[in-house]
């Protein structure tokens, strides 16, 4: 029963190891997005957003990654539930200034007035 149940777990364990995926950056990812995706599917693509802002009916979520040289951004945007757009920006660092994390330099997304 023994042998059984370490054999049972030892399965289990594999199993759950092929569904994980690897490090998923979001900053090159968000090029594969299109008009229309569920938030679920881009959750899946991209993983969670550093930051996520949101409105009536739309919503924005926010990617970022830091280097010394510049931060780079991802903003997808939703509207109703679906994406709408998705861009990709970077800003350069200053030469001897302090790298924040790019978490904090995230700007708030301009929202059009609701419909």
């Amino acid at each position: 029963m023994k042998k059984l149940s370490l054999g049972l777990t030892l399965i289990a364990l594999t199993g759950c190891s092929v569904f994980q995926s690897p490090a998923v950056d979001p900053i090159t990812q968000v090029s594969r997005l299109e008009p229309g995706m569920s938030k679920e599917t881009v959750r899946r693509m991209l993983g969670e957003p550093a930051k996520a802002e949101f409105n009536s009916r739309a919503d924005a979520w926010h990617y970022c990654r830091s280097s010394k040289t510049a931060h780079e951004f991802a903003v997808v945007m939703f509207y109703d539930g679906k994406v709408a757009s998705a861009r990709q920006f970077s800003v350069k660092l200053d030469d001897g200034a302090a790298a924040e994390h790019c978490e904090q330099a995230i700007k708030p997304v301009l929202f059009p007035p609701a419909r």
